[in-house]
């Protein structure tokens, strides 16, 4: 059986605050294989973006403290790897898609002069190289007009078209690993289902693997073909898209599952005020599963 590229083994994340220690994550277990997709599923505060941050080495405070696990790619312990040695592999291995791309990109650059960085930081292109593949990479998540949005600044692009060019900048240097933090939140119905397929046809064309962070099972159908769902830092079910959502194990999971929002409704749950609708039966199982 070939051994995944990501795999992450019981894995504990712990924070020290004035109000005493948090447990953001704990005993975690999850992988992503080679050229796979997987969805990293809970709600606000369950650990899943804790856990992306660990893996990139960037909980970025002196009160996170990793007390227990491995975070294995490709075999090699992240773990035991020096900031220099992080810093190497993250955007030449693995790269980040953040959820607000305005936040992410530079105001005071172009975006050609980001791109450029990044590619002549990894790979020490000279200027003109790295420029051509700047404007490749624009293609490849197909930015209308790429050429001229190399001159333009992040103000001056759409919310979508800003999403693009955080997705060109991850995969500038083609990573083997993709790490796309709610990469669809700010964005309407429309752009996220476009951005999705974007991802969907990166992942078919380069191989690129991808592990999605994300609340809304809607991007995980769409999406993922595996799902591990977590609630405060553990892990409650793990298994392929299809089985977790047809056929949910765990009573928390079988709750968010019947939470997610359909078109088509019965008689009976017409009858029901829409702000009532399923919040008692999920309210019921969160008290059971905290309980």
């Amino acid at each position: 059986m070939t051994a995944p590229l990501l795999d992450v083994q019981d894995l504990s994340v712990e924070f020290h605050t004035d109000g005493g220690v948090v447990h953001a994550v704990s005993h975690a277990d999850m992988s992503v294989p080679e050229s796979g997709i997987l969805g990293l599923v809970g709600e606000s505060g369950s650990g899943k973006s804790v856990t992306s941050l660990a893996v990139l080495g960037l909980l970025g405070t002196r009160r996170a403290r990793i007390t227990s696990g491995r975070i294995l790619f490709r075999g090699e312990d992240l773990l035991q790897k020096s900031p220099a040695e992080l810093r190497a592999l993250r955007g030449r291995h693995i790269g980040l898609v953040s959820q607000n791309a305005l936040s992410a990109l530079d105001p005071s650059f172009t975006i050609g002069a980001q791109l450029v960085e990044v590619l002549r930081r990894h790979q020490r292109l000279d200027r003109r190289t790295a420029r051509a593949r700047a404007l490749e990479s624009l293609q490849l998540v197909a930015l209308p007009d790429a050429e001229r949005r190399l001159r333009a600044y992040p103000h001056e692009l759409s919310g979508g078209q800003r999403q693009r060019v955080v997705i060109a900048l991850a995969l500038a240097c083609r990573p083997e690993l993709l790490l796309a933090d709610e990469p669809t939140t700010a964005l309407d119905a429309t752009v996220q289902k476009q951005i999705l397929d974007l991802l969907l046809s990166l992942n078919a064309e380069l191989g690129t693997a991808i592990l999605v962070v994300t609340h809304d099972f809607g991007v995980v159908s769409h999406l993922c073909r595996t799902v591990t769902v977590m609630r405060r830092g553990r892990v409650l079910e793990a298994g392929t898209t299809e089985r977790v959502l047809t056929a949910p194990e765990h009573p928390y999971t079988q709750a968010l599952v019947k939470a997610v929002p359909r078109l088509r409704l019965g008689a009976d749950e017409r009858a029901v005020p829409r702000q009532q609708r399923r919040l008692p039966e999920f309210t019921e199982v969160l008290t059971a599963v905290e309980g």
